[in-house]
């Protein structure tokens, strides 16, 4: 119960951010430490609307939308994408 009221309130992520391309785009990738998943945006209006979503006021768990949408897609945590 302590452990479910704490992840209410408490997130973290690791964030990596790096330009791309001609026009310097900014990428993101989000990491979640207590599970290793990964979460890559193809720019930074996608990252914000992810965190956006992970933060609205809590509702219902079954009307809640997951936060893996559109805006962010999972990388897979063997591949090195994005980094240096």
């Amino acid at each position: 119960m302590l452990a479910e009221k704490m992840e209410e309130r408490y997130l973290a992520y690791m964030l990596r951010l790096w330009r791309v391309g001609d026009d310097r785009t900014w990428r993101a990738s989000l990491e979640d430490p207590r599970t290793n998943e990964r979460y890559g945006f193809a720019d930074l209006p996608a990252l914000f609307a992810f965190l956006e979503n992970l933060t609205v006021p809590p509702i219902a768990e079954e009307e809640r939308p997951h936060p893996v949408g559109e805006a962010a897609s999972k990388i897979d945590p063997q591949s090195s994408q994005g980094q240096n």
